[in-house]
């Protein structure tokens, strides 16, 4: 159901955004907005699902300390799959556009510090919260490998592009899988950071 919710308040919100541009000569949003837009809408049905149940959210989202060297564990796992991102992305783009060329430059106008915020910080806290920590742990319940790549199927699909949904399934079911070994959302919340941090700074 909480997923339902967040689909149509995330398509509601691109629509109404759509029919404002559409009609309102001139408009314009800011960059730093457009990228708010999917994390908030994506959070707040959760903040609503917590105080409707009266749960924690730290305890839905499996929010624990880590060891040092599970840290390190997970920025190795990220290194190391980066070459299988890259393939999957040079494969997807065979048939489509990159999905990050347009979005790119008006980033890197707003400055480094910034760009790592709303690329990096934000949707590594905010994704995560989502489909590992309360999405993943929901269904791992049940089904646990099911679990698995159900919640990186919908990760992909989030994106809602053909250019990064396989790379970012992958990324689902690696962190899925981090995140059993660990037992904790602040690993895949490291490696998210990670993996768009380098790519900002990259770019």
């Amino acid at each position: 159901i909480l997923l339902l919710v967040i689909a149509a308040v995330q398509l509601a919100a691109a629509l109404g955004l759509s029919l404002i541009m559409a009609l309102v000569p001139g408009f314009y949003i800011p960059i730093w907005a457009q990228l708010l837009l999917s994390p908030v809408t994506m959070f707040i049905p959760f903040a609503v699902y917590c105080i409707w149940t009266k749960s924690n959210p730290l305890k839905v989202i499996r929010f624990k300390k880590v060891k040092p060297a599970s840290i390190i564990l997970a920025i190795l796992v990220m290194i190391f799959s980066y070459p299988v991102i890259l393939a999957l992305n040079f494969i997807s783009m065979l048939f489509v556009d990159n999905a990050m060329a347009s979005v790119i430059p008006s980033v890197m106008k707003m400055g480094l510090i910034p760009a790592l915020i709303f690329m990096a910080v934000i949707p590594a806290v905010m994704e995560e919260t989502i489909f590992r920590g309360c999405l993943y742990n929901t269904y791992s319940r049940v089904r646990p490998l099911a679990g698995v790549f159900l919640s990186a199927l919908l990760f992909g699909l989030m994106h809602m592009n053909f250019n990064q949904m396989p790379y970012a399934f992958f990324l689902g079911v690696i962190m899925a899988l981090m995140l059993e070994a660990t037992d904790s959302i602040l690993i895949t919340m490291i490696m998210h950071f990670c993996l768009n941090g380098f790519t900002t700074v990259l770019s």
